[in-house]
């Protein structure tokens, strides 16, 4: 599963090398668009920060995030996206925002990477997750996975 993971990321990132896209538009570090068009920042500005198109997870019992190298006591906030199918499908802020973050290194297990670079699908009983975490920075950081739904 391990080198399953590894090849996905080595491909992905050889296909972005190689072809010189798909790339993200060169973003000021406001996270707004040359053009003027805001796109989030994907950097939350408080622990309440919600990307379009997902939901808060309203389950208070945050233990399952240690699978994704993840200290629960740190996870402020959690939320969900859970529509099924391609990164085509997404809204559009949060497609990019999830493109930028796994370009950030911000994307936990080889599932995200696989939506993000390989054209993989959000399978039904699949969510998308994005914990914000408190950083040892002390600014809270988003950080994405994918898992199975949790109620």
């Amino acid at each position: 599963m391990f080198t399953d993971a590894l090849l996905i990321l080595v491909r992905g990132f050889l296909v972005l090398t190689r072809s010189g896209g798909p790339r993200l538009p060169d973003l000021p570090p406001d996270g707004r668009r040359v053009a003027g068009a805001a796109v989030p920042a994907c950097r939350p500005a408080s622990p309440a920060f919600m990307l379009p198109g997902t939901r808060p997870l309203l389950r208070r019992d945050r233990g399952f995030v240690t699978r994704f190298a993840l200290d629960p006591a740190q996870v402020a906030h959690v939320q969900v996206y859970a529509d099924p199918g391609g990164l085509d499908g997404f809204p559009v802020p949060l497609r990019e925002c999830l493109q930028r973050m796994a370009e950030e290194g911000r994307c936990r297990g080889p599932e995200v990477a696989g939506l993000v670079f390989s054209g993989r699908t959000l399978a039904i009983g699949e969510q998308l997750y994005f914990a914000t975490v408190r950083a040892s920075t002390g600014d809270p950081e988003l950080v994405a996975f994918v898992d199975r739904v949790r109620l």
